[in-house]
């Protein structure tokens, strides 16, 4: 039974069957397309979802300008304060000279104490100009161009 023609017979049937049962180019063509059509749909799925999230989240811009927005309200407010401390350093210093703070040892010292808090009070108190952009600069004519002018 053991014979090599056995083995030879049996392995020969082996062979037809898988042969038979392997399939046709067609069908096996037809089998990768559904997979890939299959796998295509599932990404096409993930891509419309990630989509969907995105156009829901804020723009990392928006985020940015958010952030500048509210610096900048800060920073007008701090400045607002500023002035408002100008204006009552500047009444306590004439308060001051008007109780005498400035008679005494060494006036002098005393009144240029007074008139760099008043300095200091004063540039506090400057305007804020906002929303105002810069003026361009005149162009500098050159020497040729201002003869041709007259």
């Amino acid at each position: 039974m053991n014979s090599p023609v056995t083995v030879l017979a049996v392995a020969a049937l082996i062979a037809c069957g898988i042969s038979f049962a392997r399939p046709t180019p067609a069908a096996q063509q037809e089998l990768e397309l559904d997979e890939r059509v299959a796998n295509l749909e599932k990404e096409l799925v993930a891509l419309r979802s990630e989509v969907a999230a995105l156009r829901k989240a804020p723009a990392p811009a928006e985020a940015a300008n958010a952030t500048l927005q509210a610096d900048l309200e800060e920073v007008v407010r701090w400045i607002r304060a500023q002035t408002l401390a100008g204006d009552a350093l500047e009444r306590a210093l004439e308060d001051s000279r008007a109780k005498g703070f400035t008679a005494g040892i060494n006036p002098e010292s005393r009144n240029v104490l007074l008139g760099g808090l008043g300095a200091v009070a004063s540039a506090a108190k400057q305007p804020l100009k906002l929303g105002v952009a810069p003026q361009p600069k005149p162009a500098q004519q050159t020497p040729k161009e201002r003869a041709a002018q007259r």
